[in-house]
């Protein structure tokens, strides 16, 4: 039977006089607030999600308000800090954690357990466990805030950090691991313990907002629950932890606490130390292919601009996820404006973000020749001052909010700027795109400048780790690539002269490795006007739709910093003004 109660959040608020906020849907039904949000699933959804205590995730945080100093001190004063053994781990433990306990009035018992939460390392919030399996919070607690106990290691860094499925089991953990530490005397810190505050399901959510964090450590240890859900998250956790870095605990019995219930410290050490860098499953049965097919058919495509309808015909709507392409050149063609145009389509069209790492021009270059497009003026065409002036004027500020920030004031698009950066800092650097910033489709504008420097062997490497990144996390890399400069007597791409995938600069595995290849040239130095300024297209691998050969002609407009498909451009020429200058 629904019935209409106090709201235990409000009420911690000083809101919900009138109690009845909260809607209870009956025993086992769960129940709403329709003011502040808070809820308590159903058992329905429970067994659903695969939860066998309730557990949180941003649909569900009780409130998204930090918590007040009078709201701390009212929990200081109420509680205290003696755990009574609670769930079998030590006031020391607790302490260490700023752990705070509710007690019955009459027993004396621990009724409720108030874990503290951080966001910008000062307090937020309390997820507060009410004996036996209930669960709310005080202030707020989000994929934002920091792991349980992240504080206590605030700036990271060490061979070791362990990420457990609850506060209970993170608790227990680090009692085992420093009980162990200390028996060995040991100089060495305390091996630090996380938890998400969102729950096992949701956890990837947290742990992806605080990559850098992780990313100081030599090894992430995680030990989640022993059952289905468990595996599961751990799984979505390898999509958001940093590349290499993964290792997963297995265990004899359910959880860590477990663990120490029942006096297997020593086991769930040897089990720490044994953890296995994370593999997943590599095996899958023809029963799973259809679904697989399916699920692969709705993921949408990159597709290339308008002004490219025979390249989008020929691969059947452009660039799959998973995938590694290349966009090839000779040097001063001007393949920089057409990467930059398809760049510039993508971050206004792709349904997935993109992430630039651009090797020849620095991150305020960059976004200069990005605006340039988006307000159609060549601010690279003007002097100092009026450049300064037009870039400072309303119409301008305006524009590059829309080009610069998605609707919600984030960043559309991610850049990377590491000219200087040697190749493992690169790849750190595009990992953090991937995983951090959820960037889907990377463009590494040139390759070629990565291979500079780089034994053949080594360059072999670079591509077999892009051969690895699409895979693991099904994204779509798209390099550009100089191409070799042409043999003694013979013309290049920058007079006219169509090169193949043999011209492509640097290692073969690059050609190898892509699904697709897209060939540029341009006769830059023809006395006819037209010419001049149109770069043609050939497709000469196309490993998804099969169809290779020309691809199609660009006509430049430098005057509006546009690329036109050539047939369309010519079929209004005459009343267009033609430019007389080249890209």
């Amino acid at each position: 039977m629904t019935t209409k109660e106090p709201c235990p959040s409000c009420r911690r608020k000083g809101r919900d006089n009138s109690g009845d906020n909260f809607t209870n849907y009956g025993e086992g039904n769960g129940g709403y607030c329709y003011s502040c949000g808070y809820t308590v699933l159903s058992d329905a959804e429970k067994e659903k999600r695969g939860l066998n205590v309730y557990e949180y995730d941003e649909s569900i945080t009780m409130t998204k308000e930090i918590i007040t100093a009078e709201e701390l001190q009212d929990i200081k004063q109420k509680t205290g800090a003696n755990g009574k053994k609670s769930r079998g781990i030590s006031d020391s433990t607790y302490g260490e954690y700023r752990v705070r306990f509710l007690y019955d009035n009459e027993t004396g018992e621990v009724v409720e357990t108030f874990y503290p939460y951080t966001e910008g390392f000062k307090a937020c919030g309390y997820k507060v466990r009410k004996i036996p399996k209930d669960f709310y919070s005080v202030g707020k607690i989000g994929k934002e805030s920091e792991l349980f106990g992240q504080w206590k290691w605030k700036h990271g860094g060490g061979k070791y950090v362990l990420l457990t499925a609850g506060e209970a089991d993170c608790l227990a953990a680090y009692e085992m691991l420093e009980a162990y530490r200390n028996s060995r005397n040991s100089t060495f810190n305390p091996i630090p313990c996380v938890s998400s505050g969102i729950g096992e399901s949701g956890s990837w959510k947290q742990v992806q907002q605080h990559y850098e964090w992780f990313d100081t450590f030599e090894k992430i240890i995680v030990c989640y629950d022993m059952d289905d859900a468990g595996k599961q998250a751990v799984d979505k956790l390898s999509q958001v932890i940093p590349k290499g870095k993964m290792f997963v605990v297995t265990l004899p019995l359910k959880d860590i606490n477990k663990m120490l219930d029942e006096g297997k410290s020593t086991a769930f050490i040897q089990c720490f130390y044994n953890a296995k860098p994370y593999a997943p499953t590599g095996v899958v049965g023809s029963s799973a292919l259809y679904d697989a097919i399916i699920k692969e058919a709705q993921v949408e495509k990159l597709s290339f601009p308008s002004f490219m309808p025979r390249l989008n015909d020929m691969t059947a709507g452009g660039i799959s996820l998973g995938t590694i392409g290349v966009i090839s050149a000779s040097t001063g063609l001007g393949k920089s404006s057409i990467v930059n145009e398809c760049v510039y389509h993508w971050i206004f069209n792709s349904p997935h973000k993109i992430g630039v790492v651009s090797m020849e021009q620095n991150q305020g270059q960059y976004g200069e020749l990005m605006l340039s497009r988006h307000i159609h003026r060549k601010l690279g065409k003007l002097p100092p001052g009026q450049k300064l002036e037009m870039i400072l004027s309303a119409k301008v500020v305006e524009a590059q909010k829309e080009l610069f920030l998605d609707a919600n004031g984030g960043d559309r698009w991610m850049i990377v700027d590491d000219r200087d950066g040697d190749v493992e800092s690169l790849k750190s650097a595009i990992e953090k795109l991937i995983i951090k910033c959820d960037c889907k489709v990377i463009v590494i504008d040139t390759i070629s400048d990565m291979f500079d420097g780089l034994t053949t062997d080594e360059q072999a490497v670079l591509m077999k780790w892009q051969k690895s990144i699409v895979n693991r996390y099904n994204v779509a890399i798209i390099n550009i690539s100089h191409q070799r400069k042409a043999g003694s007597g013979e013309k290049d791409g920058s007079q006219g002269a169509m090169g193949n995938e043999s011209s492509l600069h640097g290692t073969s595995t690059l050609i190898k490795s892509a699904a697709w290849i897209l060939m540029l040239a341009r006769n830059k130095v023809s006395d006819d006007l037209i010419e001049r300024n149109t770069t043609h297209m050939m497709l000469p691998k196309n490993r998804g739709a099969g169809e290779t050969g020309p691809a199609g002609d660009l006509y430049y407009d430098s005057n509006t910093h546009t690329l036109h498909d050539l047939d369309t451009w010519l079929s209004g020429s005459s009343s267009k003004n033609i430019s007389s200058s080249t890209t």
